[in-house]
């Protein structure tokens, strides 16, 4: 789940228990999408950051929006396109 810290966390549906944390935003998260092998997430920061789903790397952060990330979402047929 996305975090007011910045942060998304993601947990282990059996028992919470938590799997992986992804770091790198500055406000709030506001949304989360994922592919086979990216999670991209959007935040209040005006940013989009693709994280690496395995490593928890931060690959790419798209800084062109002018105002806060409410959602963000893909393609299903061309994952590496999203918006």
């Amino acid at each position: 789940h996305g975090c007011d810290d910045g942060m998304i966390r993601v947990r282990k549906l059996s028992d919470g228990a938590r799997v992986r944390e992804y770091v790198g935003h500055e406000d709030r998260v506001t949304s989360v999408w994922t592919t086979k092998t990216h999670l991209c997430s959007g935040s209040f920061d005006d940013s989009v950051r693709v994280f690496n789903l395995d490593t928890g790397e931060c690959q790419h952060t798209l800084y062109e929006h002018e105002a806060r990330v409410s959602a963000v979402n893909g393609m299903e047929r061309q994952p590496e396109v999203f918006w």
